[in-house]
């Protein structure tokens, strides 16, 4: 039997890729909606090479990987 280790609060890091390959935060949410706004709007700018959202564990500072 596993235990379920995803925390209850998540912080969603909005980050993007330049072209020059230099990975940029562009935000930090605590609601996942809000982040996927703000990755929307970085998106449609076009200046980046990718845009995304990595979940982080606001105790431990670690990506979380589901």
């Amino acid at each position: 039997m596993t235990e379920n280790t995803t925390p209850s609060t998540v912080i969603y890091q909005v980050k993007a890729r330049d072209i020059n390959g230099n990975h940029i935060i562009k935000g930090s949410y605590s609601d996942k909606a809000q982040a996927y706004h703000k990755a929307d709007e970085i998106t449609a700018q076009g200046i980046y090479q990718s845009v995304y959202i990595v979940p982080i564990d606001p105790k431990t500072g670690r990506i979380i990987i589901a």
